[in-house]
């Protein structure tokens, strides 16, 4: 168990809140990449010259126990030692991680890997393990962010002011109900008139011989809540459009009754395509800063363990590859290239009426071909060239035999009617010779 997919889903939750999410991959012996997501406040990053992420310095809290287990005891100093001495194995202690590039210390460590990872204990001023790695060991992707930024800006944070708005709203949208359900009461009284309870439940004495009637009653509210429900639904529509769930719903505007307007599947496939455009942005971001590094490190951890099999020989003979994401964006983002071909054989179709020759000049086979690479199909459904050459071949050379087997057929006929009216015509010319 790698925690991989628990993991993903805390640095998911605070990719979308606070806009920047960090991951350690650690390399666990003899269970290969660990994956542990980290919180941000504990963080503290800096990018290099390329806007990436290449330095971390992470304060943090350890008990002696999880010292003990993570560096052993010869290497902490004596404080922790005396804790687990004295039964308080849970006390905590004060912890730094550090890994940046080896060139920015002055004095490189003689380890000379290109990131120095070092961990200490300032209050002990105690350094308790150096190390390095051949690449950042760090997953830190952000949300969105300007050229000036370090740390990223999430959709968490653009709707926290709708977020604290509409908790005060409801706050007293719930105190107009209770008024409602348990209104404040008039109640007479000959003293003296008290401030004006206003709370559910509220007991307000006025002075006896101002009303007509002498009685108890509740006091008059005049709340309109369908209007504190319209202004609250504009906020949360508001914050639903901060994280994007607009784009992610059913496309489609709603009737006059609130249900939403039916469309055909290819109208629906075509909005739902061109709003997926909108998220492109965001998604290769995440394929640069997080999915790109992450499989970096996980590829180096696996292979320093031995995890992985031998790679295919086309695979040796390539000195540099390219890794291809596949995901319905990317899949929505060249959704153009297949509207215009649509749109073109929608376009000739008329004249092929007129001059069926006009088709000939598309290459319906590379279309295919090119429909299959935009819309991500698997390997397995597409045939593969020599089988396709093959297969053609085959078909060819059936149709090549049916037509000389057709071809002899007309040949034996016509051979056989010819010899049949050879045959009349000498019959006829022997009548005739006889009845001369």
């Amino acid at each position: 168990n790698n925690n991989f997919h628990p993991s993903m889903h805390e640095y998911f939750l605070d990719l979308g809140a606070f806009g920047t999410g960090v991951m350690y991959i650690k390399d666990q012996p003899g269970e290969g990449p660990y994956f542990m997501t980290f919180p941000l406040y504990d963080c503290y990053l800096a990018k290099n010259e390329n806007g990436r992420v290449d330095t971390i310095f992470r304060v943090y809290e350890h008990t002696a126990k999880e010292l003990i287990e993570a560096f052993g005891e010869d290497n902490l100093p004596e404080k922790v030692i005396k804790a687990k001495e004295s039964n308080k194995l849970y006390d905590k202690f004060g912890c730094c991680h550090l890994v940046k590039p080896t060139s920015t210390f002055l004095e490189p460590p003689q380890d000379r890997f290109p990131w120095t990872s070092i961990y200490f204990m300032p209050d002990e001023k105690a350094i308790i393990n150096t190390g390095g790695f051949n690449e950042f060991p760090f997953i830190c992707s952000r949300w969105e962010r300007n050229s000036l930024e370090t740390y990223g800006r999430g959709p968490g944070g653009e709707a926290l002011a709708d977020v604290k708005m509409l908790n005060e709203m409801e706050k007293t949208y719930l105190k107009a109900l209770q008024k409602m359900v348990d209104p404040p009461l008039m109640v007479p009284d000959d003293g003296f008139i008290n401030p004006v309870r206003t709370t559910p439940g509220g007991l307000n004495y006025y002075r006896s011989g101002l009303g007509k009637d002498e009685r108890i009653f509740p006091l008059p509210i005049m709340q309109r809540l369908d209007y504190a429900d319209n202004k609250m639904n504009q906020v949360r529509d508001s914050i639903n459009k901060a994280f994007y769930l607009d784009l992610v719903e059913l496309p489609g505007p709603t009737a006059q009754d609130g249900d939403v307007l039916r469309f055909t599947a290819t109208e629906i496939q075509a909005r739902q395509r061109d709003r997926m455009q909108i998220l492109g942005p965001l998604v290769s971001r995440q394929e640069i800063e997080m999915l790109g590094p992450m499989i970096g490190r996980v590829v180096t951890v696996m292979m320093q363990n031995n995890m992985l099999p031998p790679p295919p020989d086309e695979l040796l003979e390539v000195e540099e590859f390219k890794i291809e994401y596949r995901n319905p964006i990317s899949i929505a983002m060249r959704g153009y290239e297949l509207n215009s071909i649509s749109q073109l054989i929608q376009f000739l179709s008329p004249m092929a009426q007129i001059d069926p020759t006009v088709l000939q000049r598309l290459d319906i086979g590379r279309i295919a071909e090119l429909g299959a690479e935009i819309l991500r199909t698997p390997p397995s459904v597409i045939k593969e060239e020599a089988e396709y050459k093959a297969e053609l071949e085959a078909q060819q050379q059936q149709q090549a035999m049916l037509a000389q087997l057709q071809q002899g057929q007309i040949t034996a006929e016509i051979d056989e009617k010819s010899a049949s009216a050879e045959k009349n015509r000498a019959q006829a010319s022997s009548l005739i010779a006889e009845g001369a």
